[in-house]
């Protein structure tokens, strides 16, 4: 039933969460590893406050370029950047640490950076383009929730200059947001 499976005290749920996170970690096609981020988001709330700071530690260093990541495709980086939002917006603010915020924001301002190509061309648009989506997206939740949380200004202007039209458009609103 969803109440027994909600249980964080339930025998053997946090390691069977362990172990889809290590599937996870070591997943070599790119679909499967897609969808297994994709999944993390889906754990019941309990779990995910339990598991927070190790699902945050996997899920930002799969966030930005790193060649020693198997399978570290933009795929895999937007996937792995939504899904921190949507846990983060499951288990509410209130639950996250300043730390961990700080390690997310951080990451999202290295994300942000990826200009990675292949002969798919510029692959990294994919990266950049969730960045700003996910940054709004946490700038509306903590506007919901009343947190006051603000980033460097200066960063989110100097994204004005990049040349990708709908990262102009996000930084705008940002700035907007953050300065109206």
């Amino acid at each position: 039933s969803e109440v027994y499976m909600r249980d964080p005290e339930r025998p053997g749920l946090l390691e069977t969460c362990r172990g889809f996170l290590s599937r996870f970690n070591k997943e070599v096609v790119l679909h499967v590893k897609v969808s297994y981020a994709n999944a993390l988001a889906s754990l019941s709330r309990e779990v995910l406050v339990l598991m927070k700071d190790v699902l945050l530690v996997d899920l930002l260093k799969n966030c930005v370029f790193n060649r020693k990541i198997g399978n570290n495709d933009p795929e895999v980086r937007k996937a792995s950047l939504r899904t921190i939002f949507k846990m983060v917006e499951k288990i509410g603010l209130s639950q996250m640490t300043h730390e961990n915020f700080g390690k997310i924001f951080d990451t999202q301002a290295l994300s942000i950076k990826d200009y990675t190509l292949d002969k798919r061309g510029d692959i990294g648009c994919i990266v950049r383009e969730e960045t700003m989506n996910v940054y709004l997206d946490f700038l509306n939740l903590m506007v919901k929730e009343k947190e006051e949380k603000k980033d460097d200004p200066p960063k989110i202007i100097s994204e004005l200059m990049d040349k990708v039209d709908l990262k102009k458009v996000i930084s705008g609103i940002l700035t907007q947001i953050l300065h109206p």
